[in-house]
């Protein structure tokens, strides 16, 4: 035999032999990057709903114990809070506030809220709505002690404004 016979037999024949492993590993690729997306999408999503919710609440209580009483403070700290959120996009009807209790609304009295929010998951097209997360942000703030208004009963004589 002679060296060019010798050359053409040892050649490897090319063919379509691999094609499909090579495609199957950049499709996994493609959805494992996809998935990856929509789960920081999501995550991002509580985040971004927490932090709205925090501002909201810091909203809500800055609008109350400037109120000159209970029922008008309620009223519109409740306005403010979800201004607040909506200026933030979020929809109205998914929000729900605790409102405190107007009872003790006076100087030296802590005021607490709760505020939650539902989040919703990220829709994909084609599947099935994920839901969605409910997020929740408390606060608490004093009321100032020596601002003119009707005693509350957290207030002490003497001095010491907020004693006890």
């Amino acid at each position: 035999m002679s060296g060019a016979t010798l050359k053409r037999r040892c050649r490897p024949q090319r063919n379509d032999r691999g094609v499909v492993g090579g495609s199957d590993g950049l499709l996994a690729g493609v959805l494992v990057a996809v998935v990856g997306t929509l789960i920081v999408v999501n995550v991002w999503s509580v985040v971004s709903a927490r932090t709205d919710t925090d501002a909201a609440v810091r909203e809500y209580l800055r609008v109350y114990t400037r109120a000159t009483s209970s029922s008008e403070g309620a009223t519109q700290a409740e306005a403010a809070a979800r201004a607040q959120l909506t200026a933030s996009g979020r929809n109205d009807s998914r929000i729900w506030i605790s409102t405190p209790d107007g009872s003790s609304f006076g100087p030296c009295a802590v005021v607490r809220v709760t505020i939650r929010l539902r989040a919703p998951a990220v829709r994909v097209p084609g599947l099935m709505n994920a839901g969605s997360h409910t997020v929740s942000s408390n606060g608490a703030e004093v009321i100032d002690p020596w601002r003119a208004m009707s005693r509350g009963s957290a207030w002490r004589p003497g001095g010491v404004a907020c004693g006890g």
